[in-house]
Parts: structure tokens; C-alpha cells; sequence
């Protein structure tokens, strides 16, 4: 159930990337335009990507068990694994979406390898240090930055033109961009893997675990610390366009988003334990490779110039309105794909990659 909902949430802060020229600043043009984005950036950015790598590094713990169970090597089972996941992303980044997030989780995953098998304090603390780690960061770019502003990529038009246009456009941002911003990127990510992988080790969503009833008891005290923080750096990312003050709304987002990860994370859990749960959704959730990339393949179609072309021409408002319906698109198609085959089809590649078998149909 995690991995559906967090789709949902990447699903509304990858929107704006597909829609039009992705600037610091989103497109505003009234006043729903305004509160979308502002919602967008308070709410959703940063903390949504945050609980996908919290479960991946949960899978990377139960993945491990497994191999060990079957008597095989669990890291070079992994590294399969993290090296099909690089092929994937690398395929995603060059023909559907330039934003990927499979290349850094792959690159992240393979360092986090090395502490698999560290304490459960220990991963603990590894998750500390590097937020600590990518928020001075952010901060010390930001105030080198200053006032510096972004200037638009000669890349832009290339977005309305031929599939292979787009894709040579999007190989070459990625090269001058990126690149960097992933390496940017990756402590918080390595962060969020050692964070889930100390959560399945002890099983923190098993009934009556201390941690996550210490967890659903103060969620009002993490929202009421975590929302002003990342309000103020949401009012910030939607009104200002200096690089300088953008990354250190940044840096202030990655010291408080884990505080609000951590409230969707309660609520999605309460969810799943309750009889509103909708069993489509997890469906979704247990292919969330598939899922992700359908939904990056039905956005590029909307936009890009090889589908209906829509690029740059909605505001805020709308891109996170046509967010949540490719979303919704996406999640129902792929738990229907579940529902008759036990797998998604991106998953069944993958377990054939790490684990040299396809798995057959099992009831989902």
C-alpha cells in the first residue's frame, strides 16, 4: 500500500516536468494555479520519492533474506538486480521521462550493499549523516549561488518534436544537468534506503511494534514541526527564482521532509489496515515498476510532441489535475495486469534478471 500511494505523490511532482520547460519556479497564472503548486511543493516534493526509497531499501532486506533462504548469494543477486534496474532507468530517462529516478536508485542501491548487513544503529545513524550531509550541501551551493538565475535549456523545443528528437534532447540535458543532480541527490536517497532497511529488520508495521505506536501517538507533533519548514520553503520554490534561495529552500526541505514522510507514512498504514482499503491500489503497489513507467509512458504522450503535444500550455492547476488522472490511469491498468498474470510485466524481467527464473502466476 506504501509503494501505490507514494506512486501517486511521484506521479503529481513529475507532472510538472513532462508538461512544459522544467524552471525553479512552476507556472502560476491564478490563484488555483498558485495553490496547486504550493501544495505540490509543501506537501508532495521530497517526501513522496522519500517513502519509495524507504521501501526499496525494505526490499533490498527481504530480497537479501530470500537469496539466503534459496542458499544463493545475496549481493551479487542484488547487484543483478540494481544493474536490470540501471538498464531500465537509463531506457526511461532517454525516451519517456529526463527526471528518472531508477539510475540514482540503482547507483544508491549498489552502495547500499556495503551496510546491508550493519547494525540496526548503525543504519540508523548512516541515515543522519547524510541528510545532515546533502542539506549543508544544498546550503553551501545556495549561498554560493546567490542571485544567480536559471536560464531556459536550448533543449526546450525539442520537446514537440520527433520521439527521436526528444530522446537525443533529453540524452544530452541529461549530460549537462542531470548528471550533477543526481549525485546531489543520492545521500537522501542512501538515507531513505538504510531508514527502511533498519524498518524491516524490525519489522516496524508488524502489530503493536513500539516504534510505529510511538509513531501513530505523535504524528500531530511531526506535522505541526514539519509543516511550517516546508511551507515556508514551498512559499519560496513558487515565488522566487534566484538559484541561491531555491537551493536553500532545499536544504531546509531535506532536513524537514522525513518529519512529513513520516505522517503520509502513518496515514497510508492506517489506511492499509482499514476496510477502505482499496485492493487495486496495492495491487499497483506490488508492481511499482511497471506502474512508474506506464505512467511516465501515458505523461509523455500527453505532452511530447510525438503524442498530443500539450507541452507548455497548462498551468499549475491543470498539470496536477492531469497528474493524478495519469496516475489513476496507470495504477488501475497495471492491477488489472495483476490480477490475471500474479506479476507486472517491468517485475517479471527483473526477477528473471536477478534471480535467473520467471516467476509464474500466483494469486495476487
Amino acid at each position: 500500500m506504501v509503494r501505490g500511494v507514494a506512486l501517486l505523490g511521484i506521479a503529481l511532482v513529475n507532472m510538472p516536468v513532462f508538461a512544459g520547460p522544467w524552471h525553479l519556479v512552476p507556472v502560476v497564472r491564478d490563484s488555483a494555479d498558485l495553490a496547486a503548486a504550493l501544495f505540490t511543493a509543501a506537501l508532495l516534493e521530497g517526501k513522496f520519492y522519500l517513502l519509495f526509497a524507504f521501501m526499496f531499501g525494505w526490499g533490498m532486506v527481504v530480497q537479501a533474506e530470500a537469496a539466503r533462504r534459496d542458499g544463493a548469494d545475496a549481493q551479487a543477486r542484488l547487484l543483478r538486480r540494481m544493474a536490470g534496474l540501471l538498464v531500465f532507468g537509463m531506457a526511461n530517462a532517454a525516451f519517456l521521462f529526463i527526471g528518472d529516478i531508477l539510475i540514482p536508485y540503482a547507483l544508491a542501491g549498489v552502495v547500499m550493499l556495503m551496510f546491508l548487513n550493519a547494525p540496526t544503529r548503525a543504519l540508523v545513524a548512516l541515515a543522519i549523516t547524510m541528510t545532515l550531509s546533502q542539506a549543508a550541501v544544498f546550503a553551501l551551493f545556495g549561498l554560493a549561488a546567490g542571485d544567480v538565475r536559471e536560464a531556459p535549456s536550448p533543449n526546450d523545443p525539442a520537446m514537440l518534436g520527433t520521439f527521436l528528437e526528444q530522446a537525443v534532447a533529453r540524452i544530452d540535458e541529461w549530460q549537462a544537468v542531470y548528471g550533477v543532480w543526481i549525485i546531489f541527490l543520492l545521500p537522501a536517497i542512501l538515507a531513505a534506503f538504510a531508514i527502511g532497511a533498519a524498518a524491516a529488520r524490525e519489522d516496524l508495521f508488524a502489530a503493536g511494534h513500539p516504534a510505529m505506536a510511538w509513531l501513530e501517538r505523535r504524528w500531530p507533533v511531526l506535522l505541526v514541526l514539519g509543516l511550517g519548514p516546508n511551507v515556508g520553503a514551498g512559499w519560496i520554490q513558487v515565488q522566487h527564482d534566484s538559484l541561491g534561495a531555491q537551493m536553500l529552500a532545499v536544504a531546509l526541505t531535506t532536513l524537514t521532509a522525513p518529519l512529513l514522510s513520516a505522517v503520509w507514512m502513518v496515514a497510508i498504514v492506517r489506511l492499509a489496515r482499514s476496510r477502505f482499503a482499496p485492493r487495486w491500489l496495492m495491487l499497483a503497489g506490488s508492481a511499482s515498476l511497471s506502474a512508474y513507467l506506464l505512467q511516465n509512458l501515458i505523461a509523455s504522450w500527453i505532452f511530447n510532441g510525438h503524442g498530443l503535444g500539450l507541452w507548455g500550455q497548462f498551468g499549475s492547476a491543470a498539470i496536477i489535475a492531469t497528474g493524478a488522472g495519469v496516475f489513476l490511469l496507470s495504477a488501475l491498468a497495471v492491477a488489472a495486469w495483476v490480477r490475471m498474470f500474479g506479476v507486472g510485466p517491468c517485475e517479471r524481467v527483473l526477477r528473471w534478471v536477478t534471480r535467473g527464473t520467471v516467476p509464474v502466476r500466483s494469486a495476487p
